[in-house]
């Protein structure tokens, strides 16, 4: 788990660089939310276009982290370093300020990424659950999802499964958007548990989507509380209809 572990910290990384060669004026925080699925989407991009040349080996994932890591080349750039020492200034001194003197934003922020986070720690953790007896889901969805996910991971990290072909149906070219099962893939051939190759995604993800559609709001609607609701809004469906379950009464 500690290889996936650095891994993510690369992939996030390099994302997060990346943001600095097309967003001007984004804060760090938003650069990371924005780096972490940008990163993601590269780690399996780079790592699917050499698993289909080596394999899904040790060294094709160990290649997949250098080109990843190239992205801290862009730190040769005087102008752009100087740019992410001043962005990490300015987050110390927003979390010391927020620390010493919060005001009420500042606690409300705090509050819906801490709630946010939880959430998204209480979901994912149950997304598989590894018994003796066998594999449980605390996920109703899952019922009918983790099955065929968990078919594609594991021909990805143990079947070879390069060119891709339908985990479903033999000798079939593979139509499904599998990259994020390839990631998975990916941490489990590093060493990680299938509960916990499918958690590190989940949830870092999870949270970045947060992040990134909080910003959407702010610069679409340049409005703290609206912000605040869109990505709400997007994650639950769109609406306010989920607040009829608590009215909802057993027969």
């Amino acid at each position: 788990m500690i290889i996936s572990l650095a891994l993510s910290f690369i992939a996030i990384a390099s994302g997060t660089l990346l943001t600095y060669t097309y967003d001007e004026g984004a804060p760090l925080a938003s650069r990371l939310c924005s780096g972490a699925c940008i990163g993601f989407g590269a780690l399996g991009l780079v790592g699917f276009i050499l698993a289909m040349i080596l394999g899904l080996t040790p060294l094709s994932i160990a290649l997949t982290a250098i080109i990843l890591a190239t992205s801290f080349l862009l730190l040769i750039n005087k102008e752009r370093r100087a740019q992410a020492n001043a962005d990490l200034d300015r987050a110390i001194q927003a979390i010391n300020r927020a620390s010493t003197r919060p005001d009420r934003w500042a606690f409300l922020y705090f509050l819906f990424y801490a709630g946010v986070a939880i959430a998204m720690w209480l979901i994912f953790s149950r997304a598989l659950l590894e018994k003796p007896e066998g594999i449980y889901t605390g996920v109703l969805n899952n019922y009918g999802d983790l099955p065929f996910h968990l078919s594609v991971i594991t021909r990805f990290a143990f079947g070879r499964n390069f060119p891709p072909e339908d985990p479903t149906f033999a000798g079939v070219r593979f139509t499904y958007p599998f990259i994020t099962d390839f990631i998975s893939a990916i941490f489990v051939r590093a060493g990680a548990s299938l509960r916990d190759s499918l958690f590190i995604e989940n949830f870092i993800v999870g949270v970045a989507l947060v992040g990134v559609l909080h910003r959407f709001g702010q610069v679409l609607l340049r409005n703290r509380t609206a912000a605040i609701l869109t990505p709400v809004l997007v994650i639950l469906n769109g609406g306010f209809g989920w607040m009829m379950l608590g009215r909802c009464k057993k027969d």
